[in-house]
């Protein structure tokens, strides 16, 4: 067993072969080290709903670019709020839990996915950032060779 403790104290005893499945876990694991194993950017609701994730898939061998394995499964895990989802991203990433990470960033494309992006402020509360006098919208289409006031990437 490893004793984890989240940022917000709790101590949570996670088998062994579930912690295989994250880089950072594994490594504690791999030193049979009996000491407690600190995540101190994580609380412990993150670190369960990651729990769940590691606890439906198993030691099932995953490449991190597999998509939707347990489709339905996935759908009910993945029905969050965008704080929860970036808050797992990030633990994900911490971790190492690859397959997770790669599941939740593949969300969050699926969410914005065909947005404007005054959505897409709207949706993940970021403020607009645009100069005086910038446009802040972009044309939905613009010719081939754009003219100056339609903005491009390069411009």
């Amino acid at each position: 067993m490893l004793n984890i403790v989240t940022s917000d104290g709790q101590r949570l005893a996670l088998e062994r072969d579930v912690a295989e499945q994250a880089g950072l876990l594994r490594d504690f694991a791999q030193n049979q080290t009996d000491e407690d194993v600190p995540v101190p950017t994580i609380t412990s609701g993150i670190f369960r709903k990651i729990l769940d994730y590691f606890e439906h898939y198993g030691n099932e061998p995953v490449d991190a670019g597999t998509r939707r394995r347990d489709q339905q499964w996935e759908r009910e895990y993945l029905a969050i709020d965008h704080g929860t989802l970036f808050n797992i991203i990030t633990a994900a990433n911490y971790l190492g839990a690859k397959p997770l990470l790669s599941m939740c960033t593949q969300e969050v494309a699926d969410r914005i996915v065909g947005k404007t992006p005054q959505e897409i402020r709207q949706m993940f509360n970021i403020q607009n950032n645009s100069s005086p006098g910038q446009p802040t919208e972009c044309p939905t289409e613009c010719p081939t060779e754009c003219p100056a006031e339609c903005p491009t990437p390069d411009k």
